[in-house]
């Protein structure tokens, strides 16, 4: 059985993914800290429990905060009740959504014929400098 927590806030009407942790402790005072912020019309935590025997996953609201003018006193009604179980996962699904979501783009490599022509500009545009600066001086 593993055991993940999920941050969320509400935002526009909804309640919308911020964040997972490991650690209820710590995931729970960055909810209290976000909610004391007052950037946000609510905050919530769930507490999301995957069983390897029934490959099923739990989900329990274990903190939520909403201001005044969020305008979503009903949110119990449109979410689901809490511990109803969700469709099955596989091993790896809670492993792949803890990974970092921005993965760093590849370098392109410098293409050798790209790099065979600004090398020829700039010996091209030295010469043609060194034969400007002689006409100026009056030299040949």
């Amino acid at each position: 059985m593993s055991t993940a927590f999920e941050l969320q806030i509400y935002q526009n009407g909804q309640w919308q993914f911020d964040s997972y942790f490991d650690d209820k402790d710590t995931v729970v005072s960055e909810a209290e800290r976000m909610n004391a912020s007052g950037r946000y019309s609510g905050v919530r935590v769930l507490e999301e429990t995957y069983k390897e025997g029934t490959n099923a996953c739990e989900y329990h609201v274990i903190f939520s905060r909403l201001g005044k003018d969020s305008g979503a006193s009903n949110w119990r009604d449109r979410y689901q009740s809490a511990g109803s179980t969700a469709e099955p996962m596989d091993d790896g699904d809670v492993a792949r959504r803890l990974k970092p979501k921005h993965r760093p783009q590849p370098r392109k490599k410098s293409n050798p014929i790209g790099l065979i022509a600004i090398a020829s500009v700039i010996v091209l545009l030295g010469i043609a400098a060194i034969i400007g600066l002689r006409s100026i001086a009056g030299t040949s």
